[in-house]
């Protein structure tokens, strides 16, 4: 087992969050936690999609299973449920939270992008507990102040 790919206690908690396959017709479906184990492996080693081992399936399958899951909210999803699952362990401590924003610069353009003084792009605003664990996210135009997006940053935190 590679150090890249998930424990059984891991793949108990996300698996159940994951898409089922819905018809039978066609090539026969890539294992779902084979597909996630290359997903982990691309994203913590920064290697191109072309360079992920075989041991993981075809690139373009982990990439499109990334994409797909990304529109349908099955990462927010899953960081959710590790989020509740750290609660109940008491990892979390929520008496004291921190609140940053970034400017993040964009080249080619998407939904959330503005113009500033400085050119266009967006702002990410997070919110971590104590240890740093991102427990709150928002991504927005860079046009507003950070100050303005603090409610909608907060309204997104983890809270139970």
């Amino acid at each position: 087992m590679s150090r890249h790919n998930l424990t059984e206690q891991q793949w108990q908690l996300i698996e159940p969050l994951l898409p089922k396959r819905k018809s039978y017709m066609g090539r026969p479906p890539v294992d779902n936690r084979k597909v996630m184990n290359g997903i982990i492996y691309i994203l913590r080693t920064g290697s191109a999609w072309a360079d992920l081992p075989k041991e993981y399936g075809s690139p373009t399958t982990c990439w499109r299973r990334l994409r797909d899951w990304q529109k349908v909210g099955i990462w927010e999803r899953i960081w959710r449920k590790v989020l509740q699952s750290l609660h109940q362990k008491k990892k979390i401590n929520l008496d004291c939270v921190y609140l940053d924003g970034s400017f993040v610069r964009s080249v080619k353009g998407g939904n959330e992008i503005g113009k500033t003084k400085v050119g266009k792009g967006s702002k990410l605003m997070m919110v971590a507990d104590q240890s740093g664990l991102p427990i709150g996210l928002h991504l927005s135009s860079a046009q507003p102040h950070e100050v303005r997006l603090a409610k909608k940053t907060l309204a997104t935190t983890y809270t139970q």
